[in-house]
């Protein structure tokens, strides 16, 4: 293959990679106020990439239409129906968490998938696909092992273990096919930026909602590591891949005929 032609796209995702890395390593000076520094980072890379989609003439293919709307009404019902549930959860077991903080970590989960997806799903996809002549089934795949492999830069973050990294980029490439397969299908990026801040949300809460101490979360043994690794490779082959395979599936086979 030749790589002369996704030279810029190399060089964008090597520099907000390396933004990522540098950001993520002071996270350790701001754990009294780590979601809000973590809302600052993913606005200060979302700017940048702003700056890139505009640079690259690829607002052009940013659609804001009549989907957007029932897009963005879906997605607040169900991050308000989220937080509802998270409230009656939190309060069943005894535990307090101040409106402040559920506003914050509600902000930092949108901010990523705002981010994310707006990179992954919308630039890099939309970049592939004009430089691989269309070639959607290989676009997706590629975009989603990027999306994937971008999650690594969470080891220099000192919360994190090994273990949960690794299991957290296996689950993000299923995850990334299927957020792709869904943005294509309905054609609003909104909707899978509101997926993903609810992927975020209920995955993470422990660490970052309720703040359970981080040592107890990172001392995975090896055992909880491949309970997880196996949990997940199960969950993306019985369920996320095909059903992402009959979403899509259409849509190849046009393109192949």
């Amino acid at each position: 293959m030749n790589l002369t032609k996704y030279m810029n796209l190399i060089k964008i995702v090597a520099l907000l990679l390396l933004i990522n890395i540098l950001l993520k390593i002071p996270n350790q000076y701001f754990e009294d106020s780590f979601l809000a520094y973590h809302i600052f980072r993913s606005l200060i890379q979302t700017s940048i990439l702003c700056f890139v989609i505009f640079k690259f003439k690829f607002k052009e293919l940013l659609f804001f239409g009549r989907s957007t709307l029932w897009a963005l009404a879906l997605g607040i019902f169900l991050l308000f129906l989220s937080i509802s549930k998270m409230h009656s959860m939190l309060e069943a077991n005894g535990e307090f968490v101040p409106l402040s903080r559920h506003s914050l970590f509600v902000l930092s989960c949108l901010a990523t998938g705002v981010f994310e997806e707006l990179f992954f799903r919308f630039f890099v996809f939309n970049y592939l696909l004009k430089k691989l002549k269309k070639n959607l089934l290989f676009s997706i795949l590629v975009t989603s092992a990027l999306f994937a492999l971008a999650h690594l830069t969470n080891l220099f973050i000192s919360s994190y273990d090994t273990y949960s990294v690794i299991n957290q980029t296996l689950f993000a490439f299923s995850i990334g096919i299927f957020l792709q397969v869904v943005n294509i299908r309905t054609n609003s990026l909104v909707l899978v930026m509101f997926f993903h801040a609810l992927i975020n949300y209920w995955g993470s809460y422990r660490s970052k909602l309720v703040q359970i101490i981080p040592e107890t979360l990172s001392e995975q043994t090896f055992n909880d590591f491949l309970t997880t690794f196996i949990s997940i490779i199960l969950f993306s082959l019985l369920i996320l891949l095909p059903l992402s395979w009959v979403l899509i599936r259409n849509k190849i086979e046009t393109k192949t005929t």
